[in-house]
């Protein structure tokens, strides 16, 4: 008794079809089971990454709270009065400089080649 034989062709086909059909079916099993898994998984990384943010924000506000207290308790008075007072004077100097180049532009701006530039130059120099 002779069996009929599939030419190669055919079996190649069908091959082809289960093989992309089980494909399908996989990705589409793969996607399910992840979004499953992502459901679970969301609340404990909620939960996780609150308590790193709530640490993080108390680290950070307790080591500024702690460098700033330690920085009033450990530096003299006449250091803080003299950045407190140069802090003031660099103030000062940088309104008047301001106000100073304002000038000097809106000068320059009336009489392009005369007074503006000798009023930058005394800026600059």
């Amino acid at each position: 008794m002779e069996e009929e034989s599939t030419p190669p062709e055919q079996n190649e086909d069908s091959a082809k079809k289960s093989r992309y059909g089980s494909l399908d079916q996989a990705v589409k099993s793969a996607m399910e089971e992840a979004a499953e898994k992502a459901k679970e998984a969301a609340p404990q990384v909620k939960d996780s990454l609150g308590a790193l943010l709530q640490d993080l924000a108390y680290g950070l506000a307790y080591g500024s709270s702690f460098a700033s207290t330690f920085a009033q308790e450990f530096v003299p008075d006449t250091v803080k009065d003299s950045v407190r007072k140069g802090s003031d004077d660099g103030n000062a100097a940088a309104g008047e400089a301001a106000r100073r180049l304002r000038e000097a532009m809106a000068r320059r701006t009336q009489h392009p080649d005369k007074e503006g530039d000798k009023a930058i130059g005394m800026i600059t120099n």
